[in-house]
């Protein structure tokens, strides 16, 4: 799949999400691009590890099992620029120009740099990532909604880097822990902002 193609995709699918959000729309209308992409990336996450099931048994050989798991790779990168287009456009539809738009700078940010590494040709993002970057849209939405605790899932990807930081995996540039700790102190920092605010309201 091209860079081009992924770009597209996720343009499409972010416009079909704004456009469908406008008001007089049907409820289980308004939704509908962000179903297909979040269907079609589990659906693909779905046969790439149940194929493990039949190998284990071995009812399968292991040519099956990566023609099996290709087939759920390829589901995957097809619909996943098809979800992260919807997603953004949900977030631009009903935060841009906004004072929570801040809280899904992270979300962003990450998108950016997902699209960055298709363009370059640096392949498309692990399921590991995918996961980071829903726990920044389910942070993004918890703190716009003034839940404090809703920072606790944007600092998970930051602990992760921390983490990450104190292995030696032969990197030049030690770049996990100060994008771990910028991580973490962003949503810290929004949580704390979010509790004067609620305290200020009582």
């Amino acid at each position: 799949m091209s860079a081009i193609s992924v770009i597209l995709l996720a343009i499409i699918f972010c416009i079909m999400q704004i456009s469908l959000l406008k008001k007089g729309n049907r409820k289980w209308m308004k939704y509908l691009p962000t179903a297909i992409g979040g269907i079609g990336v589990v659906v693909g996450i779905a046969i790439y590890y149940i194929s493990y099931i039949p190998f284990l048994l071995e009812w399968q050989s292991q040519s099956v099992l990566s023609e099996n798991q290709y087939l759920g790779l390829t589901v995957c990168i097809l619909f996943m620029p098809c979800l992260v287009g919807a997603l953004l456009g949900i977030v631009m539809k009903k935060f841009f120009g906004k004072k929570q738009f801040l809280y899904f700078f992270p979300f962003i940010i990450s998108i950016v740099v997902y699209i960055a590494a298709v363009i370059m040709g640096l392949g498309m993002i692990s399921v590991k990532e995918v996961i980071w970057i829903a726990l920044f849209l389910i942070s993004g939405f918890l703190l716009s909604k003034e839940k404090v605790w809703g920072c606790l899932f944007g600092m998970i990807p930051g602990i992760v880097f921390v983490w990450m930081s104190t292995k030696d995996t032969g990197q030049v540039i030690n770049i996990e822990l100060p994008l771990g700790i910028a991580i973490i102190g962003f949503f810290v920092g929004c949580g704390i902002g979010i509790y004067r605010k609620n305290r200020l309201k009582k």
